[in-house]
């Protein structure tokens, strides 16, 4: 178990102690793993009647392959490319399922790219818009 990302073999035993109706904490208890790791693992794959191990893991090495913003996965390209369309970031926060924070930090890695394509004015926009929202959570927080 020297990575925190479970294996196709674990993946194996957690079908198979499922389809024998073992609780998430044996199956945690079964291969090293804690019973949050088993209950996240089995609810994010199909659930306790329809959890596959060859299934989880093909979804686990694909979403390990797309390039991450910290924390989430996404794919910078994609987001860059709907900032150039002119898409709002309410729609791109949205549609990458990301943070205000996160989408200022791949706008602020991909500025200078940004800035040679002309698009100097969409990035000031997207950053005072930004901003604007910083402050607005700054004043509910003090409330």
């Amino acid at each position: 178990m020297g990575s925190h990302l479970l294996s196709l073999a674990e993946r194996e035993t957690i079908e198979k102690l499922l389809s024998q109706r073992t609780s998430f904490r044996k199956i945690a208890s079964s291969i090293g793993r804690s019973c949050t790791c088993i209950s996240y693992e089995v609810r994010g794959h199909g659930g306790k009647e329809g959890y596959s191990a060859i299934e989880a893991h093909k979804e686990a090495l694909k979403m390990r392959s797309i390039p991450k913003i910290p924390g989430i996965q996404r794919d910078e390209d994609s987001i860059m490319r709907r900032v150039e369309e002119g898409v709002s970031r309410h729609k791109i926060m949205e549609e990458f399922e990301l943070s205000m924070w996160d989408l200022k930090v791949v706008i602020k890695k991909h500025r200078t790219k940004l800035l040679e394509g002309g698009l100097a004015e969409r990035i000031d926009v997207l950053e005072m818009q930004m901003q604007i929202l910083q402050d607005l959570i700054k004043e509910l927080m003090k409330r």
